[in-house]
């Protein structure tokens, strides 16, 4: 029964550390997909309504993209 408690304590340290870095994935995912976008920013105040218009889009597109990766990390993280 000895062994059974220490096995239970480093299946949920293994765990808890595996939680840990995949959350920091997440997070680094998250942080290149808006430097991607990032590196096409434009100043909206001068922009005609076309170029608004693509600014908009590619506002949706990146917040699209990270909901999908948020979608799939749920998976990883039950």
């Amino acid at each position: 029964m000895c062994c059974a408690g220490r096995q239970q304590d480093a299946t949920t340290e293994l765990e808890d550390n595996m939680g840990y870095k995949i959350l920091d994935v997440k997070a680094d995912i998250h942080e290149d997909v808006e430097a991607y976008f990032n590196q096409h920013e434009v100043n909206v105040t001068y922009l005609d309504a076309g170029q608004l218009a693509r600014a908009v889009w590619k506002q949706t597109l990146q917040e699209d993209i990270l909901d999908i990766v948020d979608k799939h990390f749920e998976k990883i993280e039950r």
